[in-house]
């Protein structure tokens, strides 16, 4: 979890934030049931639902395994070797800055197909869009499909409680305006 020292961790692991580890290859992501107290549960099934069911477009990551273990839910998934937009490298930022409309393209493909599947993301956010670079050309990831849903249909398994929380951190009705 995000107190365990870093060399405990298993080997090429580091933190990204909260329980989200990676090495070069994975992520794991996972729930921490005994400190959430059970509250975002609904978040980690409704992130694997969309990922299961967006396996089919290139812009998210692989799902290789999800495991219920000791009261906590497990997600395996591809790394990527790329950067959040909200963590770019000065070259990253010079880069994107010199590829502006290719990058604007890009981001419109991602958008209609989600719109064509008639999904809203709502969390859709420069931490959440990774660029992904290569030598002489670039892809676009999106991550976090927690408050994923399908657009006038709510998220499945709701704790009402804590989903009034999740409303005010991700903002209201406005995530959901076409």
């Amino acid at each position: 979890n995000r107190d365990t020292p870093k060399n405990e961790l298993p080997d090429g692991f580091c933190k990204i934030k909260k329980e989200v580890f990676r090495n070069y290859k994975y992520v794991i992501k996972f729930t921490n049931s005994k400190k959430n107290k059970d509250l975002d549960l609904y978040a980690y099934y409704n992130e694997i639902r969309w990922l299961k069911y967006l396996q089919k477009f290139e812009f998210v990551p692989r799902l290789y395994k999800t495991i219920e273990y000791q009261e906590d839910i497990y997600i395996l998934m591809e790394s990527f070797k790329g950067n959040s937009l909200d963590a770019l490298s000065y070259g990253d930022l010079n880069f994107l800055q010199k590829n502006s409309e290719e990058f604007k393209i890009k981001l419109n493909v991602i958008l209609n197909n989600l719109k064509n599947e008639q999904l809203i993301h709502r969390d859709l956010r420069p931490h959440n869009i990774i660029l992904v670079r290569f030598p002489s050309s670039f892809d676009i990831k999106i991550i976090d499909f927690q408050y994923m849903r399908k657009i006038n249909k709510d998220i499945s398994d709701i704790n009402s409680s804590h989903y009034y929380k999740v409303i005010q951190n991700i903002g209201g009705i406005w995530r959901d305006k076409d």
